[in-house]
């Protein structure tokens, strides 16, 4: 079951999310794009996905388990399909509103419901591996894309994935299974509640969910921004495609690394002291990529290293910071809430990248504005935890008096 969840999650996450980035500048270059039409494609991606997750309850309903994943996993191979037979815009607008709707509905949602039905108070780590697959797909796919483009042609990178991502389909419709019972297996422990296990009772006040919804805006913002348009701002500023395919490598190695880094980290610090130092080297990533200008290829790596690493609470974010401030009764509904803005933050930020690459010939602008919202979100955190620090200790003095 690990194993086909980290395939769901390589081809409809990985695929479309965190590695589509080094197609940007093949597709402007092979089939004549703008860099406004190349965001009006993240925008559309945004737009679907948001969709997909809103009506994702009532399609997973509507039909089995097993059905309903194919569907969705199917829609990779057809809009890859879409972008090998694309010589204009509209066929890569329509690709990528297909690719979007299996991103939101297809990747993290049937892949949480299916650890938690084998794994069920274990899922946490059963889903960590399967999100691996998609900082997976960050190493694999930027170098083997452009090495075919660079030998072949952008239309025969798209076939390969094409016939790939559809033997990922099978393989998975073959795998899966919703519950173990279905298959002849025992569950491997037992169901989980509704909230993070291990989590004091604290209800932050509503004005505090707004900041952090705020925090969750700016993040699902800065992190589509800046992971969109890296490879595309890259050769931009003059390096190779391959340098770049290899900047996008270094980053998603250096995500999986990062996700190990939290996890450990998280037990031992916690998260708020973990979600300051990722942040901050988030915005110094983003900063350090508005002055690679000279194509300083050290400089590349060492940004790209950061923003690997920075880049972690764009995936885990929400869900951990979710779970300190709410208890398990309003978990689900608060958690939901803060996707719900990660997405909307994504959807209305991707259009301006490309219209300002446009005017100004340079993505710098966007990166230097990821870099703020890195630091926004770093001092918004930090004012919210400390309030929650300050009413623990003022609820566990209390407790202290009463048994005294």
């Amino acid at each position: 079951m690990c194993a086909a969840g980290l395939l769901i999650q390589f081809c409809n996450m990985g695929l479309v999310a965190t590695s589509f980035g080094i197609f940007m500048p093949l597709i402007r270059e092979s089939i004549g794009l703008s860099n406004t039409q190349l965001s009006v494609m993240m925008s559309l991606r945004s737009l679907m996905g948001l969709t997909a997750t809103m009506l994702a309850g009532r399609y997973y309903k509507k039909l089995s388990f097993r059905t309903a994943v194919l569907l969705m996993s199917l829609l990779i191979p057809a809009g890859m399909f879409l972008l090998f037979r694309a010589e204009s815009a509209w066929p890569c607008y329509l690709a990528i509103s297909l690719m979007g709707i299996s991103f939101g509905a297809g990747a993290v949602i049937p892949v949480a419901r299916l650890m938690r039905n084998w794994f069920g108070q274990d899922s946490a780590s059963a889903i960590a591996i399967c999100a691996t697959g998609s900082s997976l797909a960050s190493i694999i796919v930027p170098v083997i894309v452009t090495s075919l483009t660079e030998r072949f042609g952008l239309s025969t990178a798209f076939l390969t994935l094409v016939i790939f991502t559809g033997i990922c389909a099978a393989a998975e419709w073959l795998v899966i299974r919703e519950f173990p019972e279905s298959g002849g297996s025992i569950p491997v422990s037992a169901a989980v509640s509704a909230g993070p296990a291990g989590k004091s009772v604290f209800r932050m006040p509503e004005s505090g969910w707004r900041c952090l919804l705020a925090v969750c805006f700016l993040l699902g913002a800065s992190g589509t921004i800046s992971n969109a348009n890296l490879s595309v701002h890259l050769v931009t500023e003059g390096y190779t495609a391959m340098q770049a395919a290899h900047a996008m490598s270094l980053f998603g190695a250096f995500l999986l690394a990062g996700k190990l880094f939290f996890s450990a980290g998280n037990k031992k610090v916690g998260t708020d002291r973990m979600s300051y130092l990722l942040l901050g080297l988030f915005a110094v990533s983003c900063f350090l990529f508005t002055v690679t200008g000279s194509v300083s290829v050290p400089l590349m790596v060492i940004a790209s290293v950061l923003f690997g690493l920075g880049s972690v609470p764009g995936s885990v974010g929400t869900s951990c910071w979710t779970g300190d401030f709410s208890d398990g009764e309003e978990y689900n509904d608060r958690l939901r809430h803060n996707q719900t803005l990660f997405f909307i933050g994504a959807l209305v930020t991707t259009p301006f990248p490309g219209i300002l690459a446009d005017r100004t010939g340079s993505y710098n602008s966007s990166f230097l504005a990821c870099a703020l919202m890195g630091a926004v979100m770093l001092v918004i955190l930090w004012m919210l935890y400390r309030k929650r620090s300050r009413v623990i200790r003022m609820m566990s003095d209390q407790t202290d008096e009463t048994a005294g």
